[in-house]
C-alpha cells in the first residue's frame, strides 16, 4: 500500500509542472523600436537651438485578450532643457504587437539649451503598469531604460573690432579680431584666408595665429567665456593709391569644416609726391608775379650815339 502511495506522488510530481506550463498565462513585452543600443543622439538645430525628436516603443501583446498599460517616463537630470510628450496609457489588443511615440522637443530657452553640454548624458526610464481592467489595480510592471544627450554643434562668427580703419601708403595698422564659437562644444580654426577688392598692394598679416588654437563656447552669461581674441596686421604698400578697400576674412571649423567670412571697408591714403610737397609748402613770396631779367636782343641807341649819326648826316650833306 505504501509503495502505491509513493508511485502515485511520484506521478503527481512529474506531471504538475507539465500541466502547469500548458496552462501558463501567456506574458505582453515593451521595447525599444528605435535603436537605443548606444546613447541617442537629439539633434539640435545650431541656428535656434531647437529640435524635435520622436523616439518608438513597441508592445508585444501574447495573450489572447487585450492588455491595457499606464506609461509614465522620467529623465535621470531635472536640468535637462526639453519636454516629453507622449500617452498616459495605451492598450494593445490580444496576440498583437504594436508602437506609441514619445515626441522630445527642446524648452523655448534657447540659452540653457546651449549651455548644457553635449558631452553630458541622461537616462530615459519608461515605466510601463499593467492595469487590471474594471478594477484599476496593478497587475503587473515593467521598466525600459534609455540613454540621451544633444548633439555636438559647431559655428563660428568673426568681426573687428575697431570702427572706421584707416592708414596711408607704406604703413601698417594693427587690429583686433574678435572670434565667437556659437556652438555648444569647443571647436578650433581649421584654415584662414582673405580677399581684397580692388586694392592690389593692401595685405593682411598675421592671420595664421587664430589657426589650431581651442575656442570656448563664446555667450552672454551663464558659464559661456568671452569672445577670443586675435592681433592681425592690416599694410599698405607705398605704391597704393587712395581709394576704399574692402577686406573679407574667411575662418574655417574644424567642427564643422564650414567656413565664415565677414568684411569690413579699409580707408587708403596715398603717399605725395615731392612736387605735390613742394608745392603745398611754397611761401606766398614765391607766388608773386615774376619779372623777367632777360636781355632784350633788339638794339638799343642812346640820345649821344643819335646826335652823333645826325651830325655825320650834316657834314655829308655840306661836302655835296
Amino acid at each position: 500500500m505504501k509503495v502505491k502511495l509513493f508511485a502515485a506522488l511520484f506521478l503527481i510530481s512529474m506531471i504538475s509542472p507539465i500541466v502547469s506550463a500548458q496552462f501558463e498565462v501567456p506574458e505582453w513585452e515593451i521595447g525599444w523600436d528605435t535603436n537605443m543600443d548606444t546613447t541617442y543622439e537629439l539633434q539640435l538645430d545650431v541656428d535656434d537651438w531647437d529640435l524635435q525628436e520622436i523616439l518608438v516603443l513597441y508592445v508585444d501583446n501574447q495573450r489572447n485578450n487585450e492588455v491595457s498599460i499606464e506609461i509614465s517616463i522620467e529623465i535621470s537630470d531635472e536640468d535637462f532643457p526639453v519636454e516629453i510628450d507622449a500617452p498616459e496609457s495605451v492598450s494593445i489588443s490580444g496576440g498583437s504587437n504594436d508602437t506609441f511615440e514619445i515626441t522630445v522637443t527642446a524648452i523655448s530657452d534657447e540659452v540653457k539649451v546651449r549651455e548644457y553640454s553635449p558631452s553630458q548624458s541622461v537616462t530615459i526610464t519608461v515605466t510601463a503598469d499593467e492595469v487590471v481592467a474594471g478594477s484599476g489595480q496593478s497587475r503587473s510592471t515593467q521598466e525600459l531604460e534609455g540613454d540621451l544627450r544633444f548633439s555636438k554643434e559647431h559655428k563660428l562668427g568673426h568681426e573687428i573690432q575697431q570702427e572706421n580703419i584707416e592708414l596711408t601708403a607704406g604703413t601698417y595698422i594693427e587690429v583686433s579680431l574678435l572670434v565667437h564659437n556659437l556652438g555648444n562644444h569647443q571647436d578650433a580654426i581649421k584654415d584662414s584666408s582673405f580677399t581684397v577688392r580692388m586694392c592690389p598692394h593692401l595685405d593682411v598679416e598675421q592671420l595664421d595665429t587664430t589657426e589650431d588654437i581651442v575656442l570656448k563656447t563664446t555667450g552672454q552669461g551663464g558659464e559661456l567665456a568671452n569672445p577670443h581674441q586675435f592681433t592681425i596686421r592690416i599694410k599698405a604698400s607705398s605704391s597704393a593709391s587712395s581709394k576704399t578697400c574692402e577686406v573679407s576674412i574667411s575662418l574655417v571649423s574644424e567642427g564643422s569644416g564650414e567656413s565664415y567670412t565677414n568684411s569690413f571697408d579699409v580707408e587708403v591714403d596715398a603717399v605725395e609726391s615731392d612736387g605735390e610737397n613742394q608745392n603745398d609748402q611754397s611761401s606766398p613770396d614765391d607766388e608773386e608775379p615774376i619779372i623777367s631779367t632777360e636781355t632784350n636782343s633788339t638794339p638799343f641807341f642812346g640820345l649821344i650815339e643819335v646826335l652823333t649819326i645826325l651830325a655825320l648826316v650834316g657834314i655829308t650833306v655840306r661836302k655835296e
